[in-house]
């Protein structure tokens, strides 16, 4: 079973993360999608300060996630950031699909939310858009891929490929560990 993640640059600002999880206990319908995103944020707390996500407009394939990232390479000057995204699934037979785009309604964040993002020592992470598709064909197998921009206000530099693979490769590799360690319900 293949379980490498794979991170390519497709150009200067778009990168697509391909993964698959695989668990032979469990069949993965039982997975909520929205379960993937919190499981990837709460086994990542070195990484990840504090967060959230909560369904809007009583619809429960619209949700926003707030992410407040830890400080990285503040060494060399980096703001803290967040993530503040509104979040749409939408399902064709076995495959759905999660698109992001960045939120700015800080008025259905609890007030702790908005005092951080209104913050000028915390800034938002440059994300223009990301699509999770995720593919539950195999009953056993979850395929993964996440396609993400960032936006124009990003600042390439040289060792940023090698930060934020590295830095994707860990956080994804927790996850699928983790999800191959699901029991199978009774």
């Amino acid at each position: 079973m293949d379980t490498k993640i794979n991170i390519k640059k497709i150009n200067e600002k778009h990168y697509r993360i391909q993964l698959n999880l695989i668990n032979q206990s469990i069949d993965n319908k039982m997975i909520d999608d929205f379960s993937l995103i919190t499981m990837l944020f709460n086994l990542n707390k070195d990484h990840f300060v504090d967060g959230m996500i909560q369904t809007i407009h009583n619809d429960s394939n619209n949700k926003v996630i707030m992410i407040l990232v830890k400080p990285i390479c503040k060494e060399f000057g980096f703001n803290q950031r967040y993530l503040f995204l509104e979040l749409v699934r939408t399902e064709n037979g076995q495959i759905y699909s999660i698109k992001g785009k960045p939120c700015s309604t800080q008025s259905i964040l609890p007030i702790t939310y908005q005092n951080l993002i209104n913050s000028p020592n915390i800034i938002n992470t440059p994300l223009s858009n990301i699509t999770f598709s995720i593919d539950k064909t195999i009953s056993s197998k979850i395929d993964i891929c996440i396609d993400f921009e960032l936006d124009n206000t990003f600042y390439s530099f040289p060792m940023f490929d090698t930060l934020i693979k590295t830095f994707l490769k860990s956080i994804f590799k927790k996850l699928q560990h983790a999800y191959s360690l699901i029991p199978k319900p009774n």
